[in-house]
């Protein structure tokens, strides 16, 4: 009889022992998989925002060359878009036939931190023969 219960405890040691290891290498795997969740998470939640700041350095360009086609003295400004920013700054000077470099930097600030991108691009300012419209066009687009 003494035998028999040394030998139910050795079994019931190596019982919680196996139980220990299933247990240790679960929680592993759990929070692994938790980290892994949240960094996806991160990177997508990033990549939305760096999309969103891109459109927004758009709608910036966009509404400098319409700015400029409207008045070719047009230096730039800051324009509020949306829930972000954008900052123009305008090189060259006006006239008919003239190139102008327009910058563009766009951003938005987020509970986790805060999203720039820079655009440039150029563009042909060209007014008809009675000079009563002005075009832009785009020679060049750089982001």
């Amino acid at each position: 009889m003494i035998l028999n219960k040394h030998k139910n405890s050795k079994n019931g040691f190596v019982a919680l022992v196996t139980l220990l290891l299933v247990s240790v290498s679960t929680l592993l795997a759990a929070s692994t998989l938790l980290y892994l969740s949240g960094s996806e998470s991160l990177q997508g939640f990033q990549s939305a925002e760096s999309l969103a700041v891109l459109q927004i350095g758009d709608s910036c360009i966009e509404e400098a060359l319409f700015r400029l086609k409207n008045s070719q003295t047009y230096s730039g400004g800051s324009i509020p878009i949306g829930d972000g920013s954008c900052d123009v700054a305008l090189t060259g000077s006006g006239g008919s036939g003239s190139t102008r470099e327009i910058y563009a930097s766009s951003s938005i600030i987020t509970s986790i931190g805060s999203f720039t991108r820079r655009i440039t691009a150029s563009s042909t300012i060209t007014a008809n023969a009675a000079k009563i419209s002005t075009t832009t066009d785009i020679t060049r687009w750089r982001e």
